[in-house]
């Protein structure tokens, strides 16, 4: 009965070490470049205000490439992801200078590199998101002025290779930019109200697997506080605050606004990803926003409801 169970023990043994020369140790699954993943980020909400307490940034990772890869979580305390800023202050008359607070104290405490070993298993064409408070790492908190902030994500790539017995040496060989997000900090009184539907209103996950750009959702904008859909500067016009419209029209009117109405098109496919994450049966908020002709902004929201087939193991 021992010899038995030694036996099985070594086998079992055997079987797991083949299956990490197989796999785990491989070289190139361990390595990625931009060619090999794709980045996106998206927030809950593109209006903060100071006094509140979270900013939930969903980061995903999608694989694009033939083959599974082991990607390094992006883990915001090890710079596995480091966002960076560009900052428009509105508030000019405030004299506030964000890029000094930026060097200054506007990233909390990090404790030094990821390890470059790679943890999580990416089969081809998949995707896995990563929910954070971005308040836990950056003290937007502390801006107390009106600003537009124009936020992006660099990830680390990594090349490996595999050196003594069985381990691997992975080095940082370059990085992955994200969309870039427009967020309003602090802008609650100045944003100019305005009123939006979605069309359609239902969106299905299966939007994000399509392989055409053919697809479209469309959205009618209008009811601008003071203002008329011809007073927005077109090419300021954002979905999520990261996408650009595929077509904007501006027609007669809508049974439910006044006045004329600007229509918008987007791709399906990209507007479901910058939803966040998200599953069959949540509603989700969608916004758009933009810029006036007097250089005032406008923001407006809506909801869709997420329908389609849940997929097992979807993180």
């Amino acid at each position: 009965m021992k010899k038995i169970i030694i036996i099985i023990l070594a086998l079992f043994t055997l079987s797991i070490y083949g299956y990490l020369n197989e796999y785990d140790m491989d070289p190139i699954k361990h390595s990625y470049d931009s060619q090999d993943i794709d980045l996106n980020i998206s927030f809950d909400r593109l209006k903060y205000n100071s006094f509140q307490s979270e900013l939930i940034v969903t980061i995903s990772i999608s694989n694009t490439c033939d083959m599974e890869k082991y990607i390094n979580p992006p883990l915001l305390e090890y710079y596995d992801i480091l966002f960076k800023v560009k900052a428009q202050n509105i508030a000019s008359s405030f004299g506030f200078n964000y890029w000094k607070q930026l060097s200054g104290d506007v990233y909390k405490d990090f404790h030094g590199r990821a390890p470059v070993f790679t943890t999580i298993k990416l089969e081809s064409k998949k995707e896995v998101h990563f929910n954070y408070n971005i308040l836990d790492y950056y003290n937007l908190e502390d801006i107390t002025v009106p600003m537009i902030l124009r936020l992006y994500g660099l990830y680390p790539t990594i090349g490996c290779v595999l050196v003594g017995r069985g381990e691997l040496d992975g080095t940082q060989n370059g990085e992955v930019k994200s969309n870039t997000v427009r967020l309003f900090l602090n802008m609650e009184s100045e944003l100019i109200s305005s009123f939006l539907i979605v069309e359609p209103h239902k969106w299905n996950t299966a939007w994000e697997k399509e392989q055409s750009d053919a697809g479209v959702f469309t959205v009618f904008l209008g009811n601008i506080d003071g203002y008329s859909v011809k007073d927005i500067k077109q090419d300021t016009v954002l979905f999520n605050g990261t996408l650009k419209p595929v077509d904007i029209k501006i027609t007669g009117s809508h049974k439910d606004m006044k006045g004329k109405v600007m229509m918008l098109k987007f791709k399906k496919k990209e507007g479901m990803e910058y939803l966040g994450i998200k599953e069959p049966g949540d509603i989700k908020k969608i916004n758009i926003s933009g810029q006036l002709n007097d250089d005032k902004w406008f923001h407006a929201e809506a909801e869709v409801e997420i329908e389609g087939a849940k997929e097992k193991g979807n993180k």
